[in-house]
């Protein structure tokens, strides 16, 4: 048995046209209140150099940051770091747009979107290599600057 066709529309290959063809957190911990690095690749597709183009930013599609895009030259690619930061844990959407000044042959690629998970705290293993004479007195206790009686 067949499975479901599905049609895209491509571009021409002679067509203006960029798109978001990545989105992604550049760090594996999420936190509340804690700056994050997601990085967006836009690439060039057409056969001229792309300019004058932002890339917006949306958390639950709101609008939280919109960074100015240097010019991209034909078949090529760049990655755009923008920070953000998330008020409350949780699961959160992440819409990264390509906003573009010219003709766009193909409007359907120009966003990207991404679920965050953002957490409140985080449990830590830490595994002392060289344990102090009381509890942490070694390594792991001058990490957290942490001074505790004995039980």
């Amino acid at each position: 048995m067949a499975g479901p066709l599905t049609v895209v529309g491509t571009a021409p290959d002679r067509a203006d046209n960029a798109a978001v063809t990545s989105l992604s957190v550049a760090s594996s911990l999420v936190g509340v209140g804690v700056p994050v690095s997601l990085l967006a690749e836009i690439t060039n597709f057409g056969p001229a150099t792309f300019r004058g183009a932002t890339v917006e930013v949306r958390r639950e599609g709101r609008m939280v940051r919109r960074e100015e895009l240097a010019p991209i030259e034909p078949r090529a690619s760049a990655t755009v770091p923008v920070t953000v930061e998330f008020p409350e844990e949780g699961t959160h959407g992440i819409e990264a747009r390509l906003v573009t000044a010219g003709p766009d042959a193909l409007p359907e690629d120009n966003a990207r979107y991404l679920s965050v998970e953002v957490r409140k705290t985080t449990q830590v293993l830490l595994v002392d290599g060289r344990p102090g004479t009381t509890r942490l007195a070694g390594n792991a206790g001058r990490l957290f600057g942490l001074r505790l009686a004995a039980p």
